[in-house]
C-alpha cells in the first residue's frame, strides 16, 4: 500500500499544495498533521506508522514536512528503512528508497550524516576536556533563566494560593505539570 503523509504547521495553514502533489502521484491512504515541525507528537503521523506494514511505500511531498534537522530526517527514513517500508520524498527525487538509485543516495547522505555527528561529538569531549584543564566546566548554566525564574515565582504563588490544580496552572503557563511542581519546590537564589 501507498501511505501519503501531509503535514501544515497551523490551523490556518493550507495543505492544498502538498494535496495537489500527493494526489497526482497517488496514494491509498493519506494522513494530514497540522502541528509545527518541532513537535514529534503528532497523532496522525503516529497513526500511520503503526498502520504501514513492511513492503508498503511512505510518500511525502517534502522531507520538511517530517522534522526540522537532517539527522531527526535520517533517522526517520533509517527507521522506515529497518521495518523494510520505502520511503519517497516527491520534492527530493533523490532520496526514494524504491530505486536502488536512491537507496544508494540515501546511503551516501545517511554516512555523512553520521560522520558530522561524531565530528560533533569528538569536538565538544575535546573542548569540554580543554575547559576541565583550565578548571572550568562546560555545559549549560545550573538553575533557571530569568524568564524561567518570573515563571517559577508565579507557579509558586498560584499554587501556594490553593485556589489552582496543578494541571490548571501548567495550561495557563503552557508547561507540563512535572514542571508545576519542579518549580513549587523552587527556591530564588540569594541576591
Amino acid at each position: 500500500m501507498k501511505y501519503a503523509y501531509a503535514r501544515v504547521s497551523r490551523d490556518k495553514q493550507s495543505e492544498a499544495s502538498q494535496m495537489a502533489e500527493l494526489t497526482r502521484h497517488g496514494f491509498d491512504r493519506l494522513f494530514v498533521d497540522k502541528i509545527s515541525g518541532e513537535n514529534w507528537e503528532r497523532a496522525d503521523l503516529d497513526r500511520l506508522l503503526a498502520e504501514i506494514r513492511p513492503g508498503d511505500e511512505f510518500i511525502v511531498w517534502d522531507i520538511d514536512r517530517l522534522g526540522r534537522t537532517t539527522v531527526e530526517l535520517l533517522r526517520f527514513i533509517d527507521e522506515l528503512n529497518r521495518r523494510a517500508v520505502k520511503f519517497k520524498s516527491l520534492l527530493q527525487p533523490f532520496l526514494d528508497t524504491t530505486t536502488p538509485h536512491g537507496e544508494l543516495i540515501y546511503t551516501i547522505v545517511a554516512a555523512f550524516a553520521q560522520f558530522e555527528l561524531k565530528r560533533n561529538r569528538q569536538r565538544t569531549r575535546a573542548g569540554l576536556a580543554n575547559a576541565r584543564a583550565q578548571n572550568r566546566i562546560g555545559g549549560r548554566p545550573k538553575g533557571l533563566s530569568l524568564e524561567a525564574q518570573k515563571t517559577a515565582l508565579a507557579v509558586k504563588q498560584l499554587m501556594a494560593s490553593g485556589q489552582f490544580t496543578a494541571t490548571d496552572v501548567a495550561k495557563r503557563f503552557g508547561i507540563a505539570r512535572s514542571t508545576v511542581y519542579l518549580y513549587r519546590q523552587w527556591e530564588p537564589p540569594a541576591k
